[in-house]
Protein backbone atom coordinates (compact mmCIF):
# COMPACT_ATOMS: atom_id res chain seq x y z
CA UNK A 1 0.00 0.00 0.00
CA UNK A 2 2.85 2.52 0.57
CA UNK A 3 4.67 1.74 -2.79
CA UNK A 4 1.26 2.46 -4.50
CA UNK A 5 0.33 5.68 -2.19
CA UNK A 6 4.39 6.62 -3.75
CA UNK A 7 3.65 6.07 -6.84
CA UNK A 8 1.25 9.05 -6.58
CA UNK A 9 2.37 12.54 -6.61
CA UNK A 10 -0.44 15.65 -5.01
CA UNK A 11 0.03 17.26 -8.43
CA UNK A 12 -1.03 14.29 -10.40
CA UNK A 13 -4.43 14.13 -7.82
CA UNK A 14 -4.92 18.24 -7.77
CA UNK A 15 -4.67 17.42 -12.01
CA UNK A 16 -6.98 14.73 -12.32
CA UNK A 17 -9.29 16.42 -9.03
CA UNK A 18 -9.94 19.67 -10.64
CA UNK A 19 -10.19 17.97 -14.53
CA UNK A 20 -13.42 15.64 -12.76
CA UNK A 21 -14.77 18.34 -11.37
CA UNK A 22 -14.98 20.84 -14.42
CA UNK A 23 -16.72 17.58 -16.34
CA UNK A 24 -18.10 14.98 -14.75
CA UNK A 25 -20.98 16.91 -12.51
CA UNK A 26 -21.78 19.20 -16.00
CA UNK A 27 -21.37 16.14 -18.11
CA UNK A 28 -23.75 13.72 -16.22
CA UNK A 29 -26.32 16.59 -15.71
CA UNK A 30 -25.72 17.84 -19.69
CA UNK A 31 -27.08 13.87 -20.57
CA UNK A 32 -29.98 14.13 -18.41
CA UNK A 33 -28.86 12.34 -14.80
CA UNK A 34 -30.50 14.95 -12.20
CA UNK A 35 -31.83 18.17 -12.70
CA UNK A 36 -28.93 20.01 -11.01
CA UNK A 37 -25.05 18.70 -10.19
CA UNK A 38 -25.69 17.00 -7.08
CA UNK A 39 -25.33 13.72 -8.44
CA UNK A 40 -22.09 14.38 -10.25
CA UNK A 41 -20.49 15.99 -7.20
CA UNK A 42 -21.50 13.17 -5.34
CA UNK A 43 -20.30 10.74 -7.46
CA UNK A 44 -16.94 13.35 -8.17
CA UNK A 45 -16.57 13.55 -4.10
CA UNK A 46 -16.58 9.67 -3.63
CA UNK A 47 -14.21 8.96 -6.20
CA UNK A 48 -11.43 11.38 -5.30
CA UNK A 49 -12.16 10.83 -1.61
CA UNK A 50 -11.51 6.96 -1.88
CA UNK A 51 -8.83 7.25 -4.29
CA UNK A 52 -7.00 9.54 -1.65
CA UNK A 53 -7.65 7.34 0.91
CA UNK A 54 -5.56 4.30 -1.37
CA UNK A 55 -3.15 6.05 -2.72
CA UNK A 56 -2.17 9.10 -0.39
CA UNK A 57 -2.59 9.89 3.21
CA UNK A 58 -5.66 11.39 3.86
CA UNK A 59 -5.75 14.17 6.15
CA UNK A 60 -8.64 16.49 7.21
CA UNK A 61 -7.87 20.36 8.05
CA UNK A 62 -9.41 21.86 11.47
CA UNK A 63 -11.33 24.22 9.47
CA UNK A 64 -12.96 21.43 7.34
CA UNK A 65 -14.06 20.04 10.59
CA UNK A 66 -15.27 23.27 11.96
CA UNK A 67 -17.48 23.82 8.80
CA UNK A 68 -18.27 20.33 8.97
CA UNK A 69 -19.94 20.81 12.65
CA UNK A 70 -21.67 24.26 11.57
CA UNK A 71 -24.00 22.76 8.65
CA UNK A 72 -24.27 19.37 10.64
CA UNK A 73 -25.85 21.26 13.40
CA UNK A 74 -26.82 25.23 12.12
CA UNK A 75 -29.29 23.81 8.79
CA UNK A 76 -31.25 20.93 10.07
CA UNK A 77 -31.67 23.08 13.09
CA UNK A 78 -32.96 26.67 11.57
CA UNK A 79 -35.22 23.89 9.36
CA UNK A 80 -36.51 22.36 12.56
CA UNK A 81 -37.02 25.73 13.95
CA UNK A 82 -39.03 27.05 10.54
CA UNK A 83 -41.29 24.04 10.73
CA UNK A 84 -42.55 24.75 14.46
CA UNK A 85 -43.06 28.82 13.57
CA UNK A 86 -45.22 27.58 10.29
CA UNK A 87 -46.29 24.50 10.76
CA UNK A 88 -48.56 24.49 7.77
CA UNK A 89 -45.99 24.45 5.68
CA UNK A 90 -44.73 20.83 4.55
CA UNK A 91 -41.05 19.91 5.17
CA UNK A 92 -39.16 18.07 2.59
CA UNK A 93 -36.95 16.49 4.87
CA UNK A 94 -35.75 13.92 2.84
CA UNK A 95 -34.69 16.44 0.37
CA UNK A 96 -32.87 18.70 2.98
CA UNK A 97 -30.41 15.89 4.47
CA UNK A 98 -29.66 14.56 0.97
CA UNK A 99 -28.54 17.97 0.23
CA UNK A 100 -26.86 17.91 3.39
CA UNK A 101 -24.94 14.96 3.09
CA UNK A 102 -24.13 16.44 -0.71
CA UNK A 103 -22.36 19.41 0.97
CA UNK A 104 -20.52 17.65 3.78
CA UNK A 105 -19.25 15.84 0.63
CA UNK A 106 -17.96 18.61 -0.93
CA UNK A 107 -16.70 20.32 2.00
CA UNK A 108 -14.11 17.06 2.41
CA UNK A 109 -13.33 17.12 -0.84
CA UNK A 110 -12.65 20.13 -1.62
CA UNK A 111 -10.18 20.39 1.58
CA UNK A 112 -8.33 17.55 0.48
CA UNK A 113 -7.78 19.18 -3.11
CA UNK A 114 -6.64 22.44 -1.50
CA UNK A 115 -4.19 20.31 0.59
CA UNK A 116 -2.79 18.59 -2.73
CA UNK A 117 -2.56 22.39 -4.43
CA UNK A 118 -0.54 23.63 -1.87
CA UNK A 119 2.12 20.28 -1.82
CA UNK A 120 2.67 21.48 -5.73
CA UNK A 121 5.57 23.59 -6.97
CA UNK A 122 4.30 26.57 -8.16
CA UNK A 123 5.14 25.99 -11.59
CA UNK A 124 3.58 22.61 -11.89
CA UNK A 125 0.62 24.30 -10.35
CA UNK A 126 0.24 27.20 -13.05
CA UNK A 127 0.80 24.68 -15.57
CA UNK A 128 -1.93 22.81 -14.19
CA UNK A 129 -4.61 25.71 -14.04
CA UNK A 130 -2.79 26.85 -17.77
CA UNK A 131 -3.92 23.07 -19.34
CA UNK A 132 -6.92 23.21 -17.79
CA UNK A 133 -8.13 26.90 -19.05
CA UNK A 134 -7.30 26.10 -22.20
CA UNK A 135 -9.30 22.66 -22.56
CA UNK A 136 -12.48 25.11 -21.51
CA UNK A 137 -11.75 27.82 -24.26
CA UNK A 138 -10.92 25.16 -27.11
CA UNK A 139 -14.48 23.71 -25.79
CA UNK A 140 -16.15 27.58 -26.05
CA UNK A 141 -14.66 27.75 -29.35
CA UNK A 142 -15.94 24.00 -30.79
CA UNK A 143 -19.41 25.59 -29.68
CA UNK A 144 -19.10 28.32 -32.00
CA UNK A 145 -19.82 25.35 -34.38
CA UNK A 146 -22.04 22.61 -32.96
CA UNK A 147 -23.97 25.20 -31.22
CA UNK A 148 -24.20 27.83 -33.66
CA UNK A 149 -25.84 25.13 -36.54
CA UNK A 150 -27.22 23.73 -33.48
CA UNK A 151 -28.99 27.41 -32.39
CA UNK A 152 -29.18 28.77 -35.74
CA UNK A 153 -30.44 25.80 -38.35
CA UNK A 154 -31.63 22.98 -36.24
CA UNK A 155 -33.49 25.54 -33.69
CA UNK A 156 -32.36 23.85 -30.88
CA UNK A 157 -31.23 25.29 -27.18
CA UNK A 158 -27.55 26.35 -27.20
CA UNK A 159 -25.11 24.23 -25.59
CA UNK A 160 -21.58 23.85 -24.98
CA UNK A 161 -20.92 20.34 -24.61
CA UNK A 162 -20.52 18.65 -21.60
CA UNK A 163 -22.04 21.87 -20.48
CA UNK A 164 -25.90 22.10 -21.00
CA UNK A 165 -26.09 25.72 -21.05
CA UNK A 166 -23.50 28.31 -22.17
CA UNK A 167 -24.15 30.58 -18.19
CA UNK A 168 -22.60 27.04 -16.81
CA UNK A 169 -19.72 27.04 -19.04
CA UNK A 170 -18.77 31.03 -18.23
CA UNK A 171 -19.62 29.75 -14.78
CA UNK A 172 -16.60 27.64 -15.27
CA UNK A 173 -14.63 29.56 -16.97
CA UNK A 174 -14.94 33.13 -14.73
CA UNK A 175 -12.04 31.62 -12.31
CA UNK A 176 -9.46 30.29 -14.73
CA UNK A 177 -10.17 33.55 -17.25
CA UNK A 178 -9.41 35.92 -14.18
CA UNK A 179 -6.37 33.73 -13.17
CA UNK A 180 -5.04 34.49 -16.67
CA UNK A 181 -5.46 38.14 -17.27
CA UNK A 182 -3.95 38.30 -13.36
CA UNK A 183 -1.02 36.14 -14.02
CA UNK A 184 -0.25 37.73 -17.42
CA UNK A 185 -0.45 34.26 -18.64
CA UNK A 186 0.21 34.57 -22.44
CA UNK A 187 -1.64 31.07 -23.70
CA UNK A 188 -4.81 31.95 -22.00
CA UNK A 189 -5.17 35.43 -22.88
CA UNK A 190 -4.67 35.30 -26.34
CA UNK A 191 -7.27 32.38 -26.71
CA UNK A 192 -9.41 34.10 -24.60
CA UNK A 193 -8.95 37.26 -26.76
CA UNK A 194 -9.06 34.60 -29.84
CA UNK A 195 -12.63 32.75 -28.34
CA UNK A 196 -14.65 34.65 -26.26
CA UNK A 197 -16.01 37.23 -29.22
CA UNK A 198 -17.41 34.19 -31.23
CA UNK A 199 -19.02 32.67 -27.97
CA UNK A 200 -20.69 36.16 -27.69
CA UNK A 201 -22.00 36.48 -31.27
CA UNK A 202 -23.16 32.58 -31.83
CA UNK A 203 -23.35 31.24 -28.27
CA UNK A 204 -25.59 33.84 -26.59
CA UNK A 205 -25.17 34.18 -22.58
CA UNK A 206 -25.01 37.54 -21.36
CA UNK A 207 -22.57 35.87 -18.22
CA UNK A 208 -20.14 36.61 -20.92
CA UNK A 209 -20.68 39.97 -20.69
CA UNK A 210 -20.57 40.32 -17.31
CA UNK A 211 -17.36 37.54 -16.81
CA UNK A 212 -15.64 40.35 -19.43
CA UNK A 213 -16.78 43.45 -16.98
CA UNK A 214 -15.56 41.82 -13.48
CA UNK A 215 -12.15 40.90 -15.42
CA UNK A 216 -11.99 44.68 -16.99
CA UNK A 217 -11.86 45.92 -13.19
CA UNK A 218 -9.01 44.37 -12.18
CA UNK A 219 -6.73 46.60 -14.31
CA UNK A 220 -9.10 49.77 -12.77
CA UNK A 221 -7.49 51.32 -9.46
CA UNK A 222 -9.64 50.59 -6.68
CA UNK A 223 -11.29 54.04 -6.20
CA UNK A 224 -11.98 54.44 -9.35
CA UNK A 225 -14.12 51.08 -10.06
CA UNK A 226 -17.45 52.68 -8.82
CA UNK A 227 -16.73 55.38 -11.27
CA UNK A 228 -15.98 52.67 -13.86
CA UNK A 229 -19.08 50.31 -13.19
CA UNK A 230 -21.19 53.17 -13.79
CA UNK A 231 -19.50 54.07 -16.92
CA UNK A 232 -19.33 50.88 -18.49
CA UNK A 233 -23.31 51.12 -17.94
CA UNK A 234 -23.74 53.76 -19.39
CA UNK A 235 -21.45 53.54 -22.47
CA UNK A 236 -22.82 49.67 -23.31
CA UNK A 237 -26.68 51.95 -22.69
CA UNK A 238 -25.68 54.72 -25.13
CA UNK A 239 -24.10 51.73 -27.37
CA UNK A 240 -26.86 50.04 -27.67
CA UNK A 241 -29.27 52.48 -28.21
CA UNK A 242 -27.32 53.80 -30.76
CA UNK A 243 -26.72 51.14 -32.51
CA UNK A 244 -29.42 48.98 -32.09
CA UNK A 245 -31.22 48.44 -35.50
CA UNK A 246 -27.68 46.76 -37.13
CA UNK A 247 -27.24 44.60 -33.49
CA UNK A 248 -30.35 43.71 -33.95
CA UNK A 249 -29.03 42.62 -37.80
CA UNK A 250 -26.73 40.33 -35.84
CA UNK A 251 -29.96 38.69 -33.78
CA UNK A 252 -27.99 40.41 -30.31
CA UNK A 253 -31.54 41.45 -29.29
CA UNK A 254 -31.06 38.80 -26.89
CA UNK A 255 -28.82 41.44 -24.72
CA UNK A 256 -30.74 44.35 -25.73
CA UNK A 257 -34.39 42.70 -24.22
CA UNK A 258 -32.33 41.25 -21.26
CA UNK A 259 -31.66 45.50 -20.31
CA UNK A 260 -35.04 45.99 -20.10
CA UNK A 261 -36.50 45.86 -16.23
CA UNK A 262 -39.46 47.33 -15.17
CA UNK A 263 -42.82 45.64 -17.26
CA UNK A 264 -41.07 43.07 -19.22
CA UNK A 265 -41.81 39.97 -21.67
CA UNK A 266 -38.43 38.78 -21.17
CA UNK A 267 -38.31 35.73 -19.37
CA UNK A 268 -34.67 35.94 -17.85
CA UNK A 269 -35.15 39.73 -16.57
CA UNK A 270 -38.36 38.66 -15.01
CA UNK A 271 -36.77 35.91 -13.41
CA UNK A 272 -34.27 38.05 -11.89
CA UNK A 273 -37.04 39.99 -10.50
CA UNK A 274 -38.21 37.05 -8.71
CA UNK A 275 -34.98 36.74 -7.51
CA UNK A 276 -35.06 40.45 -6.14
CA UNK A 277 -38.85 39.92 -4.48
CA UNK A 278 -37.33 36.67 -2.62
CA UNK A 279 -34.52 39.26 -0.87
CA UNK A 280 -37.03 42.11 -0.23
CA UNK A 281 -39.55 39.26 1.40
CA UNK A 282 -36.91 38.23 3.80
CA UNK A 283 -37.31 41.51 5.38
CA UNK A 284 -41.37 41.14 6.51
CA UNK A 285 -42.70 39.12 8.97
CA UNK A 286 -44.71 36.36 6.76
CA UNK A 287 -40.87 35.16 5.35
CA UNK A 288 -38.33 36.42 7.92
CA UNK A 289 -37.45 32.74 8.90
CA UNK A 290 -37.38 31.77 5.04
CA UNK A 291 -38.48 28.63 3.65
CA UNK A 292 -35.90 26.33 4.99
CA UNK A 293 -32.37 24.84 3.59
CA UNK A 294 -33.18 23.15 0.07
CA UNK A 295 -37.56 24.28 0.75
CA UNK A 296 -37.46 26.96 -1.83
CA UNK A 297 -39.72 26.09 -4.63
CA UNK A 298 -42.13 23.72 -2.37
CA UNK A 299 -44.19 26.72 -1.72
CA UNK A 300 -46.24 29.48 -3.88
CA UNK A 301 -44.16 32.82 -3.82
CA UNK A 302 -47.11 34.46 -5.06
CA UNK A 303 -44.65 37.32 -6.26
CA UNK A 304 -45.71 39.78 -9.55
CA UNK A 305 -43.01 38.74 -11.68
CA UNK A 306 -43.99 35.00 -10.64
CA UNK A 307 -47.51 35.43 -11.85
CA UNK A 308 -46.23 36.74 -14.82
CA UNK A 309 -43.98 33.74 -16.00
CA UNK A 310 -46.58 31.46 -15.27
CA UNK A 311 -48.85 33.70 -17.78
CA UNK A 312 -45.73 33.49 -20.56
CA UNK A 313 -45.05 29.77 -20.12
CA UNK A 314 -48.99 28.76 -19.70
CA UNK A 315 -48.72 28.03 -15.96
CA UNK A 316 -44.87 26.65 -15.37
CA UNK A 317 -42.78 28.31 -13.02
CA UNK A 318 -39.09 27.83 -13.61
CA UNK A 319 -35.82 29.05 -11.38
CA UNK A 320 -37.93 28.97 -8.26
CA UNK A 321 -35.07 26.06 -6.64
CA UNK A 322 -32.07 27.97 -7.30
CA UNK A 323 -33.94 31.58 -6.95
CA UNK A 324 -32.26 32.91 -10.05
CA UNK A 325 -28.82 34.17 -8.30
CA UNK A 326 -27.62 32.71 -4.77
CA UNK A 327 -28.21 35.85 -2.81
CA UNK A 328 -32.07 35.46 -3.87
CA UNK A 329 -31.40 31.71 -2.56
CA UNK A 330 -30.25 32.49 0.90
CA UNK A 331 -32.59 34.97 1.77
CA UNK A 332 -35.74 33.08 0.21
CA UNK A 333 -33.90 30.23 2.35
CA UNK A 334 -32.89 31.34 5.15
CA UNK A 335 -34.71 35.04 5.82
CA UNK A 336 -32.72 37.92 7.59
CA UNK A 337 -30.25 35.31 8.75
CA UNK A 338 -28.77 34.88 5.07
CA UNK A 339 -27.03 38.37 6.18
CA UNK A 340 -24.41 36.80 7.72
CA UNK A 341 -23.76 34.80 4.87
CA UNK A 342 -23.80 37.05 2.46
CA UNK A 343 -22.11 39.87 3.89
CA UNK A 344 -18.89 37.91 4.88
CA UNK A 345 -19.04 37.06 1.25
CA UNK A 346 -18.98 40.05 -0.16
CA UNK A 347 -16.18 41.44 2.25
CA UNK A 348 -13.74 37.84 0.76
CA UNK A 349 -14.80 39.11 -2.56
CA UNK A 350 -13.57 42.50 -2.00
CA UNK A 351 -10.48 41.33 -0.22
CA UNK A 352 -10.17 39.38 -2.79
CA UNK A 353 -10.54 41.39 -5.80
CA UNK A 354 -7.54 43.83 -3.74
CA UNK A 355 -5.11 41.30 -3.68
CA UNK A 356 -5.60 40.45 -7.51
CA UNK A 357 -4.80 44.10 -8.40
CA UNK A 358 -1.71 44.13 -6.07
CA UNK A 359 -0.53 40.79 -7.76
CA UNK A 360 -1.81 42.36 -11.16
CA UNK A 361 0.38 45.61 -10.43
CA UNK A 362 3.24 43.51 -8.92
CA UNK A 363 2.87 45.18 -5.46
CA UNK A 364 2.54 42.00 -3.99
CA UNK A 365 3.04 38.99 -5.76
CA UNK A 366 1.48 35.99 -4.41
CA UNK A 367 1.93 31.89 -5.41
CA UNK A 368 0.10 30.60 -8.31
CA UNK A 369 -2.14 28.76 -5.44
CA UNK A 370 -3.12 31.74 -3.46
CA UNK A 371 -3.54 33.66 -6.37
CA UNK A 372 -5.97 31.35 -8.05
CA UNK A 373 -8.10 31.03 -4.67
CA UNK A 374 -8.59 34.54 -4.89
CA UNK A 375 -9.52 34.35 -8.44
CA UNK A 376 -12.00 31.83 -7.23
CA UNK A 377 -13.60 33.63 -4.30
CA UNK A 378 -13.58 37.04 -6.81
CA UNK A 379 -15.16 35.34 -9.77
CA UNK A 380 -18.02 34.25 -7.45
CA UNK A 381 -19.30 37.15 -7.65
CA UNK A 382 -21.20 36.66 -10.86
CA UNK A 383 -23.23 33.67 -8.85
CA UNK A 384 -23.59 35.49 -6.14
CA UNK A 385 -25.54 38.10 -7.32
CA UNK A 386 -25.61 37.56 -11.17
CA UNK A 387 -26.87 34.05 -12.07
CA UNK A 388 -26.82 31.33 -9.75
CA UNK A 389 -27.60 27.92 -9.99
CA UNK A 390 -27.72 26.75 -6.47
CA UNK A 391 -26.00 25.12 -4.04
CA UNK A 392 -24.19 22.57 -6.18
CA UNK A 393 -22.38 24.36 -8.24
CA UNK A 394 -18.84 24.04 -9.90
CA UNK A 395 -18.21 27.69 -8.61
CA UNK A 396 -19.52 27.02 -5.39
CA UNK A 397 -16.95 24.09 -5.09
CA UNK A 398 -14.16 26.13 -6.23
CA UNK A 399 -14.88 28.74 -3.43
CA UNK A 400 -14.57 25.89 -1.16
CA UNK A 401 -11.49 24.74 -2.31
CA UNK A 402 -10.14 28.52 -2.65
CA UNK A 403 -11.40 29.07 1.08
CA UNK A 404 -9.07 25.53 2.75
CA UNK A 405 -6.07 26.86 0.45
CA UNK A 406 -5.86 29.75 2.27
CA UNK A 407 -6.86 28.44 5.66
CA UNK A 408 -4.06 25.93 5.43
CA UNK A 409 -1.44 28.16 3.61
CA UNK A 410 -2.09 30.66 6.56
CA UNK A 411 -2.01 27.97 9.05
CA UNK A 412 1.11 26.78 7.79
CA UNK A 413 2.66 30.40 7.82
CA UNK A 414 1.74 30.79 11.71
CA UNK A 415 3.03 27.50 12.37
CA UNK A 416 6.56 28.81 10.13
CA UNK A 417 6.76 31.42 12.34
CA UNK A 418 6.16 29.93 15.51
CA UNK A 419 8.90 27.39 15.17
CA UNK A 420 11.72 30.18 13.69
CA UNK A 421 10.82 32.10 17.47
CA UNK A 422 11.36 28.84 18.93
CA UNK A 423 14.76 28.39 17.39
CA UNK A 424 15.69 31.53 17.68
CA UNK A 425 15.38 31.29 21.29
Amino acid sequence: MNQIRQARSPGQAMRWSLGGLLLLPPGLHFLGFGSSYALGLSLFAAMVLVLEFLLLKPTVSKTAVAVLLITTIILPLHLLIVSVANPTVSILWDRALLSLIVINLIILVTDTVARNALLMSADAFDRTITQLAVLLLILGFLSFVTSGIAFHILGLPSSIPPFSEPSHFTLALTPFAIYGLASRNRRIILLSLTFIPFMILEVYSSVFLILIVIITLIRVPIWLVPIAILGLIYLTDVILLLTQSILAGYGLEYYLDRLTFGYSENLSVLVYQQGIDLVKSAFTAEYLLGFGFQQLGTSDLGFDSTSRIQEILGGSIINTRDGSFLVAKLFGEFGILAVTMVAPLGFMIVVAFRNIQKHYTGRNRLAPQILFAYCCIYGFIIELIFRGIGYFSLGGTLLFCALFTLSRFKRAKRAQSYDSVNQDQ
